[in-house]
């Protein structure tokens, strides 16, 4: 009986560490079928490419085999297309996959997985600093954010808004790092602020609805850490995201209404309606 006891004992001390090693174990498995699932027969499914796929395809392997896009633009910071201007994140990174693996449907497409895994990393890991005792809920969080079927549309793909889920991905969880976790220096707490602003300053350069986007989470970071304590780390991530946008000022400069043509094309704000028209409108849609 008292070898039984003891028997017992071990097992029911060593319960943690075998619960633990089938979570760990769990969540590898949960991820390898998320990536398999996204990238499973990518250049079959869905058939044939999309015609901002092809435009892409075709800026990325001009830039591949000649440093130059489908316009003859030498290393442009956005390229034109048929309707307006593309956003460079993603062809760059397509134009470095054709010079890897070769042009292809599957290397046109595979960045957008790229992206779709660096988001759910990084979106895992802001959620394990903020819930990191609820495994569940962990769990719970990888097959969502894993197998939401809107994130296949857009990692299945060569559409570029997946980048821009990436980089604010990395701006989120670098927010949390500045605002939320407690720092020994103030270089590092420094450092951080300064690479938050560089991520939603990236973010501009991934999707045009960034433009908008990055400018309101700024203003949004501002309205809800503003005080005296937080004055210096939020005027260095400001700076840093502002530097960050000299290129794109630049180009706005140098082509002007070329980033908001498309904007003005299919917007609503622009005709010629009254002004309590344009408001019922703008709710309707909202």
């Amino acid at each position: 009986m008292k070898q039984l006891q003891n028997g017992t004992a071990s097992v029911l001390e060593q319960l943690p560490k075998y619960s633990e090693w089938i979570y760990n174990a769990l969540c590898f498995i949960i991820i390898i079928l998320i990536v398999f699932f996204h990238s499973y027969k990518l250049d079959k499914i869905p058939l044939g490419l999309f015609f901002d796929e092809s435009t892409i395809g075709v800026h990325a392997s001009n830039l591949t085999l000649t440093g130059l896009d489908a316009y003859n633009g030498e290393i442009p910071l956005f390229f034109k297309s048929d309707a307006d201007y593309d956003s460079p994140i993603l062809i760059y990174t397509t134009a470095a996959f054709f010079k890897l693996f070769g042009v292809s449907e599957f290397t046109l497409r595979l960045p957008n997985v790229l992206f779709f895994s660096i988001a759910l990393l990084l979106t895992f890991l802001l959620t394990l600093k903020i819930y990191g005792n609820n495994k569940l809920l962990l769990i719970y969080f990888l097959v969502a954010f894993g197998f939401l079927p809107q994130f296949f549309t857009l990692s299945r793909l060569s559409f570029e808004v997946i980048s821009q889920l990436a980089a604010i991905s990395g701006a989120f969880l670098c927010i949390w790092w500045t605002f939320h976790e407690q720092s020994h220096s103030k270089i590092n707490k420094y450092g951080k602020a300064i690479i938050t602003g560089f991520l939603i300053g990236i973010s501009t350069y991934t999707y045009s609805t960034a433009n908008l986007l990055s400018v309101l989470l700024m203003g949004s970071l501002i309205a809800f850490y503003f005080n005296y304590k937080n004055l210096k780390v939020l005027a260095i991530l400001t700076v840093s995201y502002l530097v960050t946008l000299i290129p794109y000022g630049i180009f706005s400069i140098s082509n002007p209404g070329a980033l908001t043509s498309r904007f003005q094309n299919i917007s609503f704000i622009f005709e010629s309606i009254p002004l309590i028209e344009k408001m019922r409108t703008f709710l309707e849609n909202y």
